[in-house]
């Protein structure tokens, strides 16, 4: 065309070719920009699935744990109240030879550390977990840091009494009854044991019942968003988990009597309602100490945490409707 001297459709067909090729480029970039945004999201969704598994396994330990924390509470309390005696040791000699045990636990966090780092990559539905994501990580990040305290706090006392005492760490009977008398009669060791059981339970133990709460918050929300166990409602839910409800009385009847209990420990609850509510922390002279309030459908993912001598009063309208006592019970459910 160029010979004949035709340019303007010379030029018309050259601007037709590139147009054309630029539309088989933007065409060839966006299938190829659509493959990539679907292996990605394929990639965060298995990531997902084994993010859920790892909460699971999270939670299973930390139930086993708490009770290990439950049974480490128990003993302090026997020593406390003096209730103690040679024969009740030597018929459960774990009395006196866990006195710095340890029960060293690992909760595992590769799949909340890789979701983390896709944050900007995760799909719009998964956009709102990542505040409850970052949460999570800074408790497993405690926990770490008190079982690394009460460890090291642990191996110093074992160290310590190695050092002082020829009997401890021994089994032959001569040794045991030594180690029972140190144990009932001597205040310092009594001291000591007090101070690393509380290092262990306020701290170490309490931080996982915070990963806990953290875990069961996020795994049922991600369950929601992948429309998975649409049978199962929250209560199934829970007990899916092996968590048992809080005792729940009638406002008459005020729950003062001290629990079985003796640290601190969140627990988990849920406003499965379709109101705001309002909890309100009671002590046994009936002052009321704090008011936290939870929206409808919504976890309470805040340090909170319920002391022996204190019950929780749910109150409607500005009257009580409901009053509840925690004892070694793990979720709070306001239907």
């Amino acid at each position: 065309m160029a010979d004949d001297n035709k340019p303007m459709m010379y030029a018309r067909y050259a601007i037709g070719e590139i147009v054309l090729v630029v539309i088989g480029i933007l065409i060839a970039l966006s299938i190829n920009n659509w493959n990539e945004k679907r292996k990605i999201n394929n990639d965060i969704e298995s990531v997902f699935t084994l993010f859920e598994q790892e909460l699971e396994n999270n939670i299973y330990d930390i139930n086993n744990f708490l009770k290990y924390g439950y049974s480490k509470d128990s003993i302090r309390t026997l020593f406390r109240d003096n209730r103690v005696t040679p024969e009740m040791i030597k018929a459960s000699p774990e009395l006196v030879w866990r006195d710095f045990g340890t029960n060293t636990k690992y909760f595992l966090d590769d799949g909340l550390d890789e979701i983390i780092a896709l944050e900007k990559q995760l799909p719009s539905r998964y956009q709102a977990l990542i505040p409850d994501l970052k949460k999570l990580k800074t408790h497993i990040i405690s926990q770490r840091f008190w079982e690394a305290e009460s460890l090291n706090l642990a191996m110093s006392r074992i160290k310590e009494y190695v050092n002082k005492f020829t009997w401890y760490g021994r089994n032959d009977s001569l040794s045991f009854e030594k180690a029972i008398k140190h144990s009932l009669t001597d205040s310092i060791y009594r001291n000591t044991v007090n101070h690393y059981t509380d290092l262990q339970l306020m701290e170490n133990v309490w931080d996982a019942t915070l990963i806990r709460t953290s875990s069961i918050a996020l795994l049922w929300q991600i369950k929601t968003i992948k429309g998975q166990d649409n049978s199962k409602n929250i209560k199934q839910f829970f007990d899916e988990y092996g968590l048992k409800p809080i005792l729940e009385y009638a406002c008459g009847n005020k729950p003062y009597r001290i629990a079985d209990i003796n640290f601190r420990r969140n627990f988990i609850v849920y406003n499965n309602t379709n109101d705001s509510i309002s909890l309100y922390s009671i002590d046994a002279s009936g002052k009321q100490l704090n008011t936290t309030k939870l929206p409808p459908k919504q976890f309470l993912l805040e340090h909170f945490s319920m002391m022996n001598n204190r019950f929780l009063e749910l109150r409607l309208e500005g009257e009580c409707s409901r009053v509840f006592k925690l004892n070694k019970e793990d979720y709070l459910l306001i239907e």
